[in-house]
Protein backbone atom coordinates (compact mmCIF):
# COMPACT_ATOMS: atom_id res chain seq x y z
CA UNK A 1 0.00 0.00 0.00
CA UNK A 2 1.53 3.29 -1.07
CA UNK A 3 0.43 5.98 1.30
CA UNK A 4 0.18 9.58 0.27
CA UNK A 5 2.38 10.77 3.12
CA UNK A 6 5.33 11.68 0.89
CA UNK A 7 3.13 13.30 -1.74
CA UNK A 8 1.24 15.08 1.02
CA UNK A 9 4.45 16.28 2.59
CA UNK A 10 5.32 17.91 -0.71
CA UNK A 11 1.93 19.51 -0.62
CA UNK A 12 2.62 20.71 2.92
CA UNK A 13 6.37 21.27 3.00
CA UNK A 14 6.98 22.10 -0.65
CA UNK A 15 4.95 25.27 -0.53
CA UNK A 16 7.93 27.50 0.06
CA UNK A 17 9.86 25.75 -2.70
CA UNK A 18 6.94 26.40 -5.01
CA UNK A 19 7.21 30.12 -4.40
CA UNK A 20 10.20 30.27 -6.68
CA UNK A 21 7.79 29.38 -9.47
CA UNK A 22 4.64 31.04 -8.18
CA UNK A 23 3.67 34.60 -7.48
CA UNK A 24 1.31 35.02 -4.54
CA UNK A 25 -0.71 38.14 -3.83
CA UNK A 26 -2.85 38.86 -0.80
CA UNK A 27 -5.92 41.06 -0.99
CA UNK A 28 -8.00 42.14 1.98
CA UNK A 29 -11.70 42.51 1.43
CA UNK A 30 -11.47 46.29 1.56
CA UNK A 31 -9.44 46.17 -1.63
CA UNK A 32 -5.96 47.01 -0.31
CA UNK A 33 -3.30 44.88 -1.89
CA UNK A 34 0.22 43.88 -0.99
CA UNK A 35 2.63 41.22 -2.13
CA UNK A 36 2.76 38.60 0.59
CA UNK A 37 4.03 35.07 1.09
CA UNK A 38 1.56 34.09 3.76
CA UNK A 39 -0.31 32.05 1.18
CA UNK A 40 2.76 29.80 1.03
CA UNK A 41 2.06 28.59 4.59
CA UNK A 42 -1.66 28.05 4.22
CA UNK A 43 -3.87 25.50 2.55
CA UNK A 44 -5.81 27.42 -0.08
CA UNK A 45 -8.44 26.13 -2.46
CA UNK A 46 -11.65 27.07 -4.21
CA UNK A 47 -14.83 27.12 -2.12
CA UNK A 48 -18.05 25.28 -3.06
CA UNK A 49 -19.68 28.56 -4.05
CA UNK A 50 -16.83 29.16 -6.53
CA UNK A 51 -17.71 25.96 -8.43
CA UNK A 52 -17.98 25.74 -11.42
CA UNK A 53 -14.75 27.66 -11.94
CA UNK A 54 -14.88 30.02 -14.91
CA UNK A 55 -11.92 29.44 -17.23
CA UNK A 56 -10.66 31.61 -20.07
CA UNK A 57 -8.03 30.10 -22.39
CA UNK A 58 -6.40 32.60 -24.71
CA UNK A 59 -5.15 31.60 -28.16
CA UNK A 60 -1.36 31.69 -28.63
CA UNK A 61 -0.21 33.75 -31.58
CA UNK A 62 1.95 31.02 -33.08
CA UNK A 63 1.60 28.47 -35.86
CA UNK A 64 -0.56 25.63 -34.56
CA UNK A 65 -1.93 27.86 -31.82
CA UNK A 66 -5.41 26.37 -32.07
CA UNK A 67 -3.99 22.91 -31.36
CA UNK A 68 -2.16 24.21 -28.28
CA UNK A 69 -5.35 25.81 -27.00
CA UNK A 70 -7.25 22.56 -27.53
CA UNK A 71 -4.62 20.69 -25.50
CA UNK A 72 -5.07 23.10 -22.60
CA UNK A 73 -8.86 22.73 -22.72
CA UNK A 74 -8.33 18.96 -22.73
CA UNK A 75 -6.21 19.29 -19.57
CA UNK A 76 -9.07 21.01 -17.73
CA UNK A 77 -11.44 18.31 -18.96
CA UNK A 78 -9.07 15.58 -17.74
CA UNK A 79 -8.97 17.06 -14.21
CA UNK A 80 -12.75 17.42 -14.17
CA UNK A 81 -13.26 13.86 -15.39
CA UNK A 82 -10.82 12.39 -12.87
CA UNK A 83 -12.00 14.43 -9.89
CA UNK A 84 -15.69 13.72 -10.43
CA UNK A 85 -17.93 16.10 -8.51
CA UNK A 86 -15.04 17.71 -6.60
CA UNK A 87 -14.25 20.37 -9.21
CA UNK A 88 -15.97 21.56 -12.36
CA UNK A 89 -14.90 24.11 -14.95
CA UNK A 90 -16.87 26.35 -17.31
CA UNK A 91 -15.20 27.83 -20.37
CA UNK A 92 -15.99 31.51 -20.94
CA UNK A 93 -15.38 33.70 -23.98
CA UNK A 94 -14.12 36.70 -22.03
CA UNK A 95 -12.55 36.90 -18.55
CA UNK A 96 -13.47 38.98 -15.54
CA UNK A 97 -11.37 39.59 -12.44
CA UNK A 98 -12.28 36.23 -10.86
CA UNK A 99 -11.75 34.07 -13.94
CA UNK A 100 -8.99 31.45 -14.01
CA UNK A 101 -6.97 32.56 -17.04
CA UNK A 102 -4.46 30.79 -19.25
CA UNK A 103 -1.93 33.14 -20.85
CA UNK A 104 0.90 32.33 -23.27
CA UNK A 105 4.33 33.87 -22.67
CA UNK A 106 7.89 32.77 -23.55
CA UNK A 107 10.14 31.91 -20.61
CA UNK A 108 13.85 32.69 -20.73
CA UNK A 109 14.82 30.14 -18.07
CA UNK A 110 13.67 26.96 -19.79
CA UNK A 111 10.39 26.56 -17.96
CA UNK A 112 7.30 25.40 -19.82
CA UNK A 113 4.74 26.76 -17.37
CA UNK A 114 4.14 28.82 -14.26
CA UNK A 115 1.21 30.26 -12.34
CA UNK A 116 0.17 32.99 -9.95
CA UNK A 117 -2.87 33.56 -7.78
CA UNK A 118 -4.49 36.17 -5.59
CA UNK A 119 -6.37 35.21 -2.45
CA UNK A 120 -8.77 37.26 -0.42
CA UNK A 121 -9.79 37.14 3.24
CA UNK A 122 -13.42 37.93 3.82
CA UNK A 123 -14.49 39.65 7.01
CA UNK A 124 -15.67 36.37 8.51
CA UNK A 125 -12.13 35.02 8.23
CA UNK A 126 -12.82 32.82 5.20
CA UNK A 127 -9.93 32.54 2.73
CA UNK A 128 -10.80 32.21 -0.94
CA UNK A 129 -9.10 32.55 -4.29
CA UNK A 130 -9.77 35.87 -5.94
CA UNK A 131 -8.22 34.83 -9.22
CA UNK A 132 -5.57 32.52 -10.65
CA UNK A 133 -3.53 32.73 -13.82
CA UNK A 134 -1.60 30.01 -15.61
CA UNK A 135 1.29 30.90 -17.91
CA UNK A 136 2.50 28.51 -20.63
CA UNK A 137 5.31 28.83 -23.16
CA UNK A 138 3.85 28.42 -26.68
CA UNK A 139 7.17 27.36 -28.18
CA UNK A 140 6.81 23.79 -26.94
CA UNK A 141 4.80 21.11 -28.71
CA UNK A 142 1.21 20.07 -28.07
CA UNK A 143 2.24 17.07 -25.92
CA UNK A 144 4.19 19.31 -23.53
CA UNK A 145 1.32 21.82 -23.58
CA UNK A 146 -1.05 19.13 -22.34
CA UNK A 147 1.31 17.66 -19.71
CA UNK A 148 2.32 20.99 -18.24
CA UNK A 149 -1.21 22.36 -18.44
CA UNK A 150 -2.28 19.38 -16.27
CA UNK A 151 0.45 20.31 -13.79
CA UNK A 152 -0.43 23.99 -13.69
CA UNK A 153 -4.17 23.31 -13.41
CA UNK A 154 -3.33 21.23 -10.34
CA UNK A 155 -1.33 24.16 -8.98
CA UNK A 156 -4.21 26.53 -9.70
CA UNK A 157 -6.56 24.22 -7.76
CA UNK A 158 -4.28 24.53 -4.73
CA UNK A 159 -1.86 21.61 -5.12
CA UNK A 160 1.46 23.35 -4.58
CA UNK A 161 4.66 21.31 -4.65
CA UNK A 162 5.36 18.21 -6.71
CA UNK A 163 4.66 14.50 -6.33
CA UNK A 164 7.75 12.26 -6.13
CA UNK A 165 5.89 9.42 -7.87
CA UNK A 166 6.25 8.76 -11.59
CA UNK A 167 2.88 8.54 -13.26
CA UNK A 168 1.33 11.52 -11.47
CA UNK A 169 0.20 14.70 -13.19
CA UNK A 170 1.87 16.61 -10.34
CA UNK A 171 5.25 14.88 -10.60
CA UNK A 172 8.52 16.63 -11.49
CA UNK A 173 8.20 15.14 -14.98
CA UNK A 174 4.42 15.38 -15.49
CA UNK A 175 2.96 12.11 -16.75
CA UNK A 176 0.08 13.56 -18.72
CA UNK A 177 -2.41 11.52 -16.66
CA UNK A 178 -4.35 12.61 -13.58
CA UNK A 179 -3.66 9.67 -11.28
CA UNK A 180 -5.61 8.29 -8.34
CA UNK A 181 -2.87 9.75 -6.12
CA UNK A 182 -3.42 13.20 -7.62
CA UNK A 183 -7.17 13.00 -7.01
CA UNK A 184 -6.82 11.58 -3.49
CA UNK A 185 -4.42 14.37 -2.55
CA UNK A 186 -6.77 16.97 -4.02
CA UNK A 187 -9.63 15.51 -1.96
CA UNK A 188 -7.48 15.63 1.18
CA UNK A 189 -6.76 19.30 0.49
CA UNK A 190 -10.41 20.17 -0.14
CA UNK A 191 -11.46 18.40 3.06
CA UNK A 192 -9.56 21.12 4.98
CA UNK A 193 -10.92 24.65 5.44
CA UNK A 194 -9.34 27.01 2.94
CA UNK A 195 -6.84 29.15 4.80
CA UNK A 196 -5.78 26.47 7.29
CA UNK A 197 -2.26 27.12 8.50
CA UNK A 198 0.36 24.56 7.51
CA UNK A 199 1.60 23.21 10.81
CA UNK A 200 -1.55 24.44 12.53
CA UNK A 201 -4.82 22.91 13.63
CA UNK A 202 -6.69 23.15 10.30
CA UNK A 203 -8.46 26.35 11.32
CA UNK A 204 -8.05 29.60 9.40
CA UNK A 205 -5.96 32.14 11.27
CA UNK A 206 -6.93 35.77 11.56
CA UNK A 207 -5.67 38.30 9.07
CA UNK A 208 -3.30 39.77 11.62
CA UNK A 209 -1.81 36.44 12.67
CA UNK A 210 1.88 36.07 11.69
CA UNK A 211 2.80 33.61 8.99
CA UNK A 212 3.58 30.11 10.21
CA UNK A 213 6.66 28.36 8.91
CA UNK A 214 5.72 25.25 6.89
CA UNK A 215 6.94 22.70 9.44
CA UNK A 216 5.72 19.10 9.29
CA UNK A 217 3.82 18.10 12.42
CA UNK A 218 2.16 14.96 13.71
CA UNK A 219 -1.21 16.53 12.93
CA UNK A 220 -0.23 16.97 9.29
CA UNK A 221 0.95 13.38 9.07
CA UNK A 222 -2.40 12.18 10.36
CA UNK A 223 -4.33 14.34 7.90
CA UNK A 224 -2.36 13.16 4.88
CA UNK A 225 -1.84 9.57 5.91
CA UNK A 226 -5.55 9.03 6.40
CA UNK A 227 -5.93 9.06 2.60
CA UNK A 228 -4.28 6.32 0.62
CA UNK A 229 -4.62 5.14 -2.94
CA UNK A 230 -5.18 1.53 -1.93
CA UNK A 231 -8.06 2.57 0.35
CA UNK A 232 -9.85 4.55 -2.35
CA UNK A 233 -13.29 3.00 -2.72
CA UNK A 234 -15.03 4.98 -5.44
CA UNK A 235 -14.49 6.47 -8.86
CA UNK A 236 -16.44 9.17 -10.70
CA UNK A 237 -16.18 9.69 -14.44
CA UNK A 238 -18.16 12.22 -16.45
CA UNK A 239 -18.81 12.14 -20.18
CA UNK A 240 -15.97 14.34 -21.35
CA UNK A 241 -16.27 14.84 -25.12
CA UNK A 242 -19.00 15.55 -27.64
CA UNK A 243 -18.54 12.11 -29.22
CA UNK A 244 -19.05 10.23 -25.95
CA UNK A 245 -22.81 10.60 -25.65
CA UNK A 246 -25.05 9.71 -28.56
CA UNK A 247 -28.59 8.94 -29.65
CA UNK A 248 -29.46 6.29 -32.20
CA UNK A 249 -32.80 6.99 -33.90
CA UNK A 250 -35.30 4.23 -34.56
CA UNK A 251 -34.13 4.02 -38.18
CA UNK A 252 -30.52 3.58 -37.08
CA UNK A 253 -29.11 7.08 -37.66
CA UNK A 254 -26.67 8.18 -34.94
CA UNK A 255 -26.55 11.72 -33.56
CA UNK A 256 -23.45 12.58 -31.50
CA UNK A 257 -24.10 16.31 -31.09
CA UNK A 258 -27.54 16.53 -29.53
CA UNK A 259 -28.06 19.41 -27.09
CA UNK A 260 -29.96 17.01 -24.79
CA UNK A 261 -30.41 13.28 -24.32
CA UNK A 262 -33.99 12.17 -24.87
CA UNK A 263 -34.64 9.10 -22.69
CA UNK A 264 -35.98 7.75 -24.95
CA UNK A 265 -38.77 9.32 -27.00
CA UNK A 266 -37.91 12.40 -29.03
CA UNK A 267 -41.19 13.96 -30.27
CA UNK A 268 -39.40 15.10 -33.42
CA UNK A 269 -37.91 11.71 -34.24
CA UNK A 270 -40.68 9.18 -33.73
CA UNK A 271 -40.48 6.03 -31.54
CA UNK A 272 -38.00 5.46 -28.74
CA UNK A 273 -34.30 5.74 -29.45
CA UNK A 274 -31.21 4.05 -28.01
CA UNK A 275 -28.98 6.21 -25.80
CA UNK A 276 -25.26 5.56 -25.42
CA UNK A 277 -22.78 7.09 -22.96
CA UNK A 278 -19.07 6.31 -23.07
CA UNK A 279 -17.00 6.88 -19.95
CA UNK A 280 -13.25 6.94 -20.55
CA UNK A 281 -10.29 6.47 -18.20
CA UNK A 282 -12.34 4.48 -15.68
CA UNK A 283 -9.73 3.81 -13.00
CA UNK A 284 -11.27 0.64 -11.64
CA UNK A 285 -8.63 -2.04 -10.95
CA UNK A 286 -8.76 -5.53 -12.36
CA UNK A 287 -10.46 -7.89 -9.94
CA UNK A 288 -12.43 -5.11 -8.25
CA UNK A 289 -15.64 -6.12 -6.48
CA UNK A 290 -18.28 -3.59 -7.48
CA UNK A 291 -20.49 -2.78 -4.49
CA UNK A 292 -22.57 -0.01 -6.02
CA UNK A 293 -22.88 2.10 -9.15
CA UNK A 294 -25.19 4.59 -10.81
CA UNK A 295 -25.38 7.19 -13.56
CA UNK A 296 -26.23 10.70 -12.39
CA UNK A 297 -28.16 12.79 -14.89
CA UNK A 298 -29.15 16.46 -14.81
CA UNK A 299 -32.67 17.42 -15.91
CA UNK A 300 -32.51 19.47 -19.10
CA UNK A 301 -36.23 20.23 -18.99
CA UNK A 302 -39.27 19.12 -16.97
CA UNK A 303 -40.90 15.85 -18.02
CA UNK A 304 -43.44 13.74 -16.19
CA UNK A 305 -44.99 11.15 -18.50
CA UNK A 306 -44.80 7.47 -17.54
CA UNK A 307 -41.36 6.19 -18.46
CA UNK A 308 -39.84 2.70 -18.35
CA UNK A 309 -36.16 2.23 -19.17
CA UNK A 310 -33.76 -0.70 -19.41
CA UNK A 311 -30.09 -0.02 -18.66
CA UNK A 312 -27.23 -2.27 -19.73
CA UNK A 313 -23.67 -1.92 -20.95
CA UNK A 314 -21.57 -2.88 -23.92
CA UNK A 315 -20.00 -6.30 -23.37
CA UNK A 316 -16.47 -5.06 -23.92
CA UNK A 317 -13.53 -4.51 -21.61
CA UNK A 318 -12.55 -1.38 -23.54
CA UNK A 319 -15.50 0.06 -25.45
CA UNK A 320 -14.69 1.90 -28.67
CA UNK A 321 -15.73 5.43 -29.57
CA UNK A 322 -19.15 6.19 -30.99
CA UNK A 323 -19.17 6.88 -34.71
CA UNK A 324 -21.79 8.39 -36.99
CA UNK A 325 -22.27 5.11 -38.86
CA UNK A 326 -25.82 3.80 -38.90
CA UNK A 327 -26.62 1.32 -36.11
CA UNK A 328 -23.31 2.06 -34.36
CA UNK A 329 -24.94 1.75 -30.93
CA UNK A 330 -27.40 -1.10 -31.49
CA UNK A 331 -24.80 -3.26 -33.25
CA UNK A 332 -22.71 -3.47 -30.07
CA UNK A 333 -22.83 -6.67 -28.05
CA UNK A 334 -24.59 -6.13 -24.72
CA UNK A 335 -24.12 -7.43 -21.22
CA UNK A 336 -26.39 -10.17 -19.95
CA UNK A 337 -27.04 -8.08 -16.85
CA UNK A 338 -29.46 -5.18 -17.11
CA UNK A 339 -31.48 -3.01 -14.73
CA UNK A 340 -34.94 -1.54 -15.18
CA UNK A 341 -35.79 2.02 -14.15
CA UNK A 342 -39.11 3.82 -13.96
CA UNK A 343 -37.98 7.33 -13.00
CA UNK A 344 -40.31 9.66 -11.17
CA UNK A 345 -41.21 12.99 -12.72
CA UNK A 346 -38.41 15.48 -13.31
CA UNK A 347 -40.04 18.76 -12.40
CA UNK A 348 -37.13 21.20 -12.11
CA UNK A 349 -34.81 22.16 -14.96
CA UNK A 350 -31.18 21.83 -13.87
CA UNK A 351 -31.95 19.50 -10.97
CA UNK A 352 -29.34 16.78 -10.43
CA UNK A 353 -30.37 14.72 -7.45
CA UNK A 354 -31.82 11.39 -6.40
CA UNK A 355 -34.69 11.62 -8.91
CA UNK A 356 -32.22 11.91 -11.79
CA UNK A 357 -30.06 9.01 -10.52
CA UNK A 358 -30.40 5.49 -11.91
CA UNK A 359 -30.97 2.46 -9.70
CA UNK A 360 -27.95 0.42 -8.61
CA UNK A 361 -25.99 -0.74 -11.67
CA UNK A 362 -23.46 -2.86 -9.75
CA UNK A 363 -24.39 -6.08 -11.59
CA UNK A 364 -23.98 -4.39 -14.98
CA UNK A 365 -20.61 -2.81 -14.16
CA UNK A 366 -19.37 -6.00 -12.50
CA UNK A 367 -19.99 -8.00 -15.68
CA UNK A 368 -17.81 -5.56 -17.63
CA UNK A 369 -14.89 -5.31 -15.19
CA UNK A 370 -14.87 -9.10 -14.68
CA UNK A 371 -14.03 -9.61 -18.35
CA UNK A 372 -10.46 -10.74 -19.14
CA UNK A 373 -9.94 -7.73 -21.42
CA UNK A 374 -10.75 -5.17 -18.70
CA UNK A 375 -7.88 -3.02 -17.41
CA UNK A 376 -7.89 0.02 -15.17
CA UNK A 377 -8.18 3.14 -17.30
CA UNK A 378 -10.27 1.51 -20.02
CA UNK A 379 -13.52 2.85 -21.43
CA UNK A 380 -17.03 1.65 -20.55
CA UNK A 381 -20.28 2.21 -22.45
CA UNK A 382 -23.73 2.38 -20.85
CA UNK A 383 -26.76 1.83 -23.11
CA UNK A 384 -30.36 2.84 -22.30
CA UNK A 385 -33.57 2.01 -24.17
CA UNK A 386 -37.26 1.89 -23.35
CA UNK A 387 -40.42 3.97 -23.54
CA UNK A 388 -41.57 7.32 -22.22
CA UNK A 389 -39.53 10.48 -21.91
CA UNK A 390 -37.04 12.08 -19.56
CA UNK A 391 -34.75 14.80 -20.96
CA UNK A 392 -31.20 14.90 -19.59
CA UNK A 393 -28.34 17.32 -20.20
CA UNK A 394 -25.76 16.18 -22.73
CA UNK A 395 -22.13 17.17 -23.18
CA UNK A 396 -22.99 19.45 -26.09
CA UNK A 397 -25.79 21.09 -24.13
CA UNK A 398 -23.90 21.61 -20.86
CA UNK A 399 -20.54 19.85 -20.50
CA UNK A 400 -20.43 20.45 -16.74
CA UNK A 401 -23.79 18.69 -16.35
CA UNK A 402 -23.10 15.77 -18.70
CA UNK A 403 -23.88 12.27 -17.35
CA UNK A 404 -21.63 11.13 -14.50
CA UNK A 405 -20.84 7.49 -13.75
CA UNK A 406 -20.23 6.74 -10.06
CA UNK A 407 -18.78 3.35 -9.03
CA UNK A 408 -18.10 2.06 -5.52
CA UNK A 409 -15.85 -0.95 -5.13
CA UNK A 410 -13.68 -3.06 -2.85
CA UNK A 411 -10.79 -5.43 -3.44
Amino acid sequence: MQRLLVYGCLLLLGLTLSLSFAQVSYVEQNGSKQEDTRGASRFLHYLPEDIPIDVFVSSPDVEGGDVLKQQVVAAFEAWQSAAGDLVRFRLVDSPDEETLRVTWIPFDDGRVGSYQYVYAVQRDGVYRFRTSEIFLDPRHGSEDAFRYALLEVGHALGLLGRSPFEGDAMSADPSGVVSERDVATLRALYDLPSGSVVGGDARPASIDEPSAEPVQTETEQEVVESVSVADASSVDVRVSTSEDDAEERSMGRVNRSSKALELTVDPNQGPGQLIGMRFVNVNLPEGARVTGAYVQFTADQPSSEATSLTIGAEASGDAGIFTSSNLNLSSRERTVASVTWSPEAWSVEGESGVLQRTPDLASVIQEVVSRPDWQSGNALVILIEGSGRRVAASYDGDAAAAPLLHIEYGQ
